[in-house]
């Protein structure tokens, strides 16, 4: 199996569940409308996104759209949940089909760092590896350091964690773009990218494997 597998070892291992009773958790609502309760946090050591180890090892680098939640799927250490997405256009490798199914770290229960799930609509470039043993077809390499979120035809943003090797991909119009008022998932650090200077240094990446 594939190096990158090893990412998840390290990931179960470096889990930190932080679990409160209900009286004095701060992720439970105390509106008097609601008693709705927030996932509980599972804090995880977040692994650096390393461009030309995920560029070779990925099985597929595409760019999708969330279509639909699936399942949620809970084992331990960390439960995971099943999106359906689309595959709206492959820039390296083959997609099972142009329908797949990826794996999401944390449910309904449990969030991964805080994370924020994905939603029908939203675009994504993800970096994918194939499942052997998972509801999923793929999972995402680097997991949150690997969200890709489309925001235009011509405008990505790295979520998390800027990359030196992204430089050169980065967008002319940055100053331009106002991301505070784009829906952007858990950007930290974000980079603002333009998607064809990235297609061109990922197939220049993969070229020189």
């Amino acid at each position: 199996m594939r190096k990158l597998v090893l990412f998840f070892t390290v990931l179960f291992l470096l889990v930190a569940c932080n679990q409160q009773d209900e009286t004095s958790n701060p992720n439970v609502s105390e509106s008097d409308d609601t008693d709705e309760i927030v996932p509980g946090g599972i804090d995880a050591e977040i692994i650096p996104f390393n461009l030309e180890n995920a560029t070779e090892d990925a099985d597929l680098i595409a760019q999708v759209t969330i279509l639909e939640k699936v399942e949620e799927v809970s084992i331990e250490p960390v439960p995971y949940t099943v999106f359906r997405v689309d595959v709206t256009e492959s820039i390296e490798g083959e997609p099972i089909n142009e329908t797949v199914t990826i794996k999401q770290l944390g449910d309904s229960e449990w969030s991964i760092n805080n994370n924020e799930f994905f939603e029908p609509g939203e675009e994504y470039i993800f970096f994918l590896n194939e499942t052997s043993e998972s509801n999923s077809d793929y999972w995402i390499i680097g997991e949150e350091t690997g969200f890709f979120q489309v925001l235009d035809d011509d405008t990505v943003v790295k979520l998390v964690n800027s990359i030196p090797e992204l430089r050169d991909a980065e967008s002319d119009n940055v100053n331009e773009l106002n991301t505070s008022t784009e829906e952007l998932k858990m950007a930290t650090d974000e980079q603002v990218l333009d998607k064809q200077k990235l297609i061109n240094l990922l197939n220049n990446l993969e070229g020189g494997n």
